[in-house]
């Protein structure tokens, strides 16, 4: 969600400030051990004809002004976590309507044909 994401620009601002991280290094995938998630949003173009609420994820896929056909993905250049080495534990909500857990399954098999490790745990949340 939007404001999750200002949350994490926030704090992240917050340690630069503080000198503790470096902005040249905060995309560096080899600074951390190992990474967890809990039913993160990861393909808002696919989740347009999966979720609870079409609309948005439409507008936050293609934008306001929208695009002329569904087959226009949208640019994947968000997704850095492909260039990730550390293991990464994923929850996924098995009933979850507004993050649909097919949407993460995919995303975990892409980490793990890159080679990275991947464990999903899949709750009825």
């Amino acid at each position: 969600m939007p404001g999750d994401v200002n949350d994490v620009l926030v704090a992240i601002d917050h340690v630069i400030d503080l000198g503790l991280a470096s902005p040249s290094k905060l995309a560096a995938q080899d600074k951390f051990v190992a990474a967890a998630s809990r039913n993160p949003v990861c393909n808002l173009a696919l989740m347009v004809g999966t979720t609870d609420v079409p609309d948005w994820r439409y507008a936050e896929a293609y934008g306001s002004e929208g695009q002329n056909s569904f087959t226009d993905a949208p640019s994947a250049e968000h997704l850095t976590l492909f260039q990730s080495k550390s293991p990464i534990a994923r929850l996924e909500g098995a009933l979850d309507l507004r993050v649909p857990v097919s949407t993460g399954l995919q995303y975990a098999r892409a980490l793990k044909e890159k080679g990275v490790p991947v464990k999903v745990l899949s709750k009825s949340l």
